[in-house]
């Protein structure tokens, strides 16, 4: 399972949100679905790009310092306990790491919903 604690966090022009950190554990590539988890909530997102010293790449593992862009929106509401976003767009973390989504619960009806 990948594991990754989160030490930085900040938005980028027409890039979006991306979190570093090092990879504690696991892998991870472009288009996984992972979930930014804090003391008490979460929000899942997917992977749009990963940042490995200046290079973007297709996976990163275990040791590794990262950058991860997020694809679309994060949801700080849901996440609020684990990081602060002051009024100028900084962010000051209290603790959020990065864990692999777990997979969507699918009804018995396999054609969606």
């Amino acid at each position: 399972m990948f594991e990754l604690t989160v030490e930085d966090i900040f938005i980028l022009e027409g890039v979006g949100v991306v979190f570093s950190g090092n990879i504690a554990s696991g892998e991870v590539a472009r288009f996984d679905k992972l979930r930014v988890m804090s003391p008490t909530g979460h929000a899942d997102f997917g992977v749009a790009a990963i940042h490995e010293l200046g290079k973007i790449v297709d996976k990163a593992s275990s040791g590794t310092l990262v950058g991860i862009v997020a694809a679309g929106r994060i949801d700080f509401d849901a996440i609020a306990d684990g990081v602060r976003r002051g009024e100028d767009g900084t962010f000051e973390l209290i603790s959020l790491r990065l864990v692999t989504a777990p997979p969507k619960e699918r009804g018995w009806w396999p054609f969606g919903s």
